[in-house]
């Protein structure tokens, strides 16, 4: 994350002078796209950790509630976090310092505090011998047949919830990256500023989006829970057509105000993004799950230890969409589809930005690169939403 702001530094700091503008603009490229990935992966194992501990430590009927408690501190920290940018409360006028800099900074001192407290505070169950002796080879062999049902299954549930997931972040991944470029492609100069527009618009639109998404998290768990028309899987029905179709309304919105309401009312949408999925995931896995009073000791014998691998086995014979023994490899495949579309989007951007850089004066030929991309991710979240009614509901 600190590399991921700090690209353009890294990359002034190796390079040498004689560097033509376009090898260093590639470098910088390069740099941004290495950051990213390494992120992606070192981030899995927390997001993994969290949403399980959700899972053994919640009844199904938990499941929907205690996501949608993650989600609003989810949205919450962002709120903070955008209305700190906005208010420009940070220090950063000295050094080289910029915004993103110096809200990188304070979000890994975040990260890491909250991690601590997370590792001290938790107490989580030993279930099953398989933590400390899950390498044997029928282990492995449950692992490999669990992702062909997991991918394979003419009805998984759990397949359904990652092909919308990949869908939707095609959309999404575009939409959070190059929302504040955009915004400021479009907005007119400050009054006695020659070509730059205002630094805050940015922060602004990014306020309203997590502002919005922040007190949806409230409102649309209360709206599912009164046993309405609105299930979960409805919800998100719903709100990534509404998603889809902001992204297409930028093809007649085109004022820096109505694309500012606009981007902020897709908080709604964000709002059940990070919320529904993992309560879909969280109470199937739940519902299946052993009690805790029959977990296995550490203490067992390899004998009742194989004896659950093969009773493992023909489970999941019996039951491919229900692989409630392995909630961490199913949460994993759920990252994967989440992640997968980050990276090709991430690649085909970094490599059009190659072939294609714009020049600084090219303003109107980069916002219409921008708008065309955010308008394609409004499409897949359209074909997101068609595969989303495939969806059962918990």
């Amino acid at each position: 994350m600190s590399c991921l702001a700090r690209a353009e530094p890294i990359v002034h700091s190796i390079v040498t002078n004689t560097t033509t503008q376009a090898a260093h603009r590639a470098y910088i490229v390069v740099v941004t796209m290495l950051s990213v990935f390494a992120m992606w992966v070192t981030v899995q194992p927390i997001q993994v950790g969290l949403r399980t501990l959700i899972t053994d430590d919640c009844t199904p009927q938990e499941q929907a509630e205690a996501n949608a408690w993650a989600a609003r501190y989810n949205n919450l920290a962002a709120a903070l976090s955008h209305l700190a940018a906005w208010l420009d409360l940070l220090p950063h006028s000295t050094g080289g310092h910029t915004v993103f800099m110096d809200m990188s900074s304070f979000a890994i001192l975040l990260l890491t505090i909250t991690i601590v407290i997370s590792c001290l505070a938790v107490r989580e169950p030993l279930r099953h011998r398989e933590s400390s002796i899950n390498t044997s080879k029928t282990s492995a062999r449950v692992t490999l047949y669990d992702l062909r049902k997991l991918c394979f299954a003419r009805s998984g549930h759990v397949r359904n919830v990652c092909l919308v997931q990949f869908f939707s972040w095609l959309g999404w991944f575009p939409f959070l990256y190059y929302v504040v470029t955009y915004i400021q492609s479009i907005s007119k100069p400050l009054q006695g500023m020659i070509k730059e527009p205002d630094p805050r618009i940015g922060p602004l639109t990014l306020l309203a989006f997590s502002t919005v998404a922040f007190f949806a998290s409230i409102s649309l768990p209360i709206l599912a829970s009164t046993g309405t028309y609105f299930s979960l899987r409805r919800l998100w029905i719903v709100t990534l057509t509404l998603f889809g179709i902001s992204m297409l309304a930028t093809l007649v919105v085109t004022s820096t105000a109505g694309t500012v309401l606009l981007f902020g009312l897709v908080g709604c949408s964000w709002a059940s993004t990070v919320w529904v999925p993992f309560a879909l995931l969280g109470a199937d896995t739940s519902k299946h799950s052993p009690p805790m009073e029959h977990a296995t000791p550490l203490s067992s014998s390899e004998d009742l230890f194989d004896s659950e691998q093969a009773q493992c086995l023909l489970n999941i014979k019996e039951d491919g969409n229900h692989l409630s023994s392995h909630p961490g490899l199913i949460y994993g495949l759920h990252n994967v589809s989440i992640c997968l579309p980050q990276m090709l989007v991430s690649l085909g951007m970094g490599f059009y930005s190659l072939l294609h850089g714009r020049e600084t004066g090219a303003r109107g030929e980069q916002t219409l690169d921008l708008a065309w991309t955010l308008r394609l991710g409004g499409v897949f979240a359209l074909v997101a939403a068609y595969f989303a009614t495939r969806l059962k509901d918990i």
